[in-house]
């Protein structure tokens, strides 16, 4: 990977809601637990139909079997709905928002806000096709859009990323 020199970069950008509705997707995407639990969710509806009809069942038990089973099959769908009313019940989302990348640190400034964060705060990053994702905590993440960044910046931001030892995460 060839050296980018550049000292810094500055954009500005705003989220849609069909944006953060995507990225929060992405986000919990990474959690292997919450990509699995449809799959605990179908099991455990199946054991619990499947104990309806057998000789000694217990129906309390069935019952929270199936209960518990819809709460997996659709905690992720849950989760986005939550993270969408959040979005639509604060009217500073969606506004403008300016970013100052450098080697040293992340600023961030917008209605309300101003955030500076140095790289050695930061534990892991995501990538997908509409952005990039990087975490201070588990389940606190920075989003920054590549609709509004070029190859280059993509690559310096990178070489930041490799430099600071944060690794990627799949979503």
């Amino acid at each position: 990977m060839p050296i980018i020199m550049k000292k810094e970069i500055a954009f500005s950008f705003s989220i849609t809601e069909q944006e953060y509705k995507h990225f929060f997707d992405k986000h919990y995407s990474t959690y292997r637990i919450i990509r699995y639990r449809p799959y605990y969710g179908m099991v455990m509806i199946l054991y619990g139909l499947f104990s309806f009809v057998q000789e000694f069942h217990n129906e309390i038990l069935s019952i929270l079997f199936i209960v518990f089973g819809l709460y997996f099959l659709l905690s992720k769908k849950v989760f986005i709905y939550k993270a969408m009313k959040t979005y639509r019940t604060n009217p500073k989302y969606g506004e403008n928002i300016s970013v100052k990348i450098t080697d040293e640190s992340i600023e961030g400034h917008g209605e309300g806000f101003d955030l500076k964060q140095c790289w050695d705060r930061f534990i892991v990053y995501s990538e997908f096709s509409e952005g990039l994702m990087i975490y201070a905590q588990r389940n606190l993440f920075y989003i920054m859009p590549k609709k509004v960044l070029d190859k280059e910046d993509i690559e310096f931001i990178k070489q930041i990323f490799e430099k600071n030892n944060l690794k990627e995460i799949k979503a």
